[in-house]
């Protein structure tokens, strides 16, 4: 599962969507200019942390794109 501004990275990363753009939709603005400076954050630690409980440490599905890693 991606949260809504994973997904806004993705699309500003692939070019889709302008930054301004991107943090005007953004639900929290600090996290995703940290994002794009590549600075990961506690929550997407916890969620990389989360992944590997659920999938007992392999890749929680082959393809999956995470942001910031």
């Amino acid at each position: 599962m991606q949260t809504f501004d994973q997904s806004i990275f993705g699309l500003f990363q692939q070019g889709l969507v302008a930054y301004e753009e991107a943090l005007r939709w953004a639900s929290n603005v600090d996290e995703f200019k940290l994002k794009v400076q590549g600075i990961a954050t506690t929550s997407d630690t916890a969620r990389e942390e989360m992944a590997k409980v659920v999938t007992g440490g392999a890749d929680p599905i082959p393809g999956l794109t995470r942001f910031g890693s």
